[in-house]
């Protein structure tokens, strides 16, 4: 079952060719309230060599200012349950513009990215956070 439920918020695929750069939401960019799991299952497949471009800016929010980041999340469990212990940040709040590249280096495991901001609310409630199987 674990496997049926990871295989519907990971991307993956079969052949590639060279390398090419994606940006994470395409127009919508790295923001809250954008589904990146779904995003991530259209965008794909992705392929080692591919590159992950994070785009993000500081934003206003009902008069306060909203950052985001990018971290590497551990495992299937964290990634559900937008947990940070033992993840890596990838990318802090002023390194989305003009955008944090992350390059698919390892074939076939799973890679687990999310906004850990407000303490896990931006992965959870805004849904920033996603899978993708490189092959």
């Amino acid at each position: 079952m674990l496997v049926l439920l990871q295989q519907s918020y990971c991307s993956d695929g079969e052949h590639h060719r060279k390398g090419r750069k994606i940006v994470v939401g395409g127009e919508e960019h790295w923001r809250f309230g954008y589904n990146y799991s779904a995003w991530a299952m259209e965008a794909g497949p992705f392929y080692v060599g591919d590159s992950l471009v994070f785009m993000y800016k500081p934003s206003m929010f009902n008069g306060i200012t909203v950052n985001h980041n990018v971290y590497l999340l551990h495992s299937w469990k964290a990634f559900k349950q937008c947990s940070f212990v033992k993840s890596i940040m990838l990318a802090n709040t002023t390194q989305g513009d003009p955008g944090f590249e992350y390059t698919l280096t390892q074939r076939k495991k799973p890679l687990y990215f999310a906004c850990t901001i407000a303490e896990g609310i931006h992965c959870n409630e805004g849904l920033m956070k996603f899978c993708v199987q490189p092959r």
